[in-house]
């Protein structure tokens, strides 16, 4: 292969680098748009709720909302939680769920995607709810 041929795909290689650069910030700040208001709209009202629910059925949980997330904290079971965060360094960007809790001396803990752009707009109660019970499960099993 000549220099010629190499110096002609390394530029197109670049090129194509910057025009993916571009697209890729300009698919972020949608997608981060977006998981703010799925946030406010959705996920803080919703886990609100579940804390209400929560705490009326025994159990001491509080929900916390730092940096454009959600978090659901138990006092029991021990440093357990259920988190709704937005993640835009995924490619696509993501509205992500994570959970932590502690079983003996094991810190355990799963993320999981619950969305991903462009479907974040489009997050439903039903979406949230059926996370935050599929964790919810694991975090008071006993």
């Amino acid at each position: 292969m000549d220099s010629g041929e190499i110096g002609r795909r390394i530029r197109r290689t670049l090129v194509d680098a910057k025009a993916k650069a571009v697209e890729r910030r300009e698919q972020t700040a949608v997608a981060d748009v977006e998981g703010q208001q799925a946030m406010r709209r959705i996920v803080i009202p919703v886990m609100k709720t579940i804390v209400s629910v929560l705490s009326a059925e025994g159990y001491r949980c509080s929900i916390s909302t730092p940096n454009e997330s959600a978090r659901l904290s138990f006092d029991s079971p021990r440093d357990a939680y259920i988190e709704v965060a937005m993640n835009t360094a995924n490619d696509p960007p993501t509205l992500i769920g994570r959970t932590g809790r502690t079983r003996g001396s094991r810190v355990l803990s799963n993320e999981c995607v619950i969305v991903s752009h462009p479907a974040i707009g489009q997050l439903t109660e039903e979406d949230l709810l059926a996370f935050v019970q599929r964790e919810l499960l694991l975090v008071i099993e006993r």
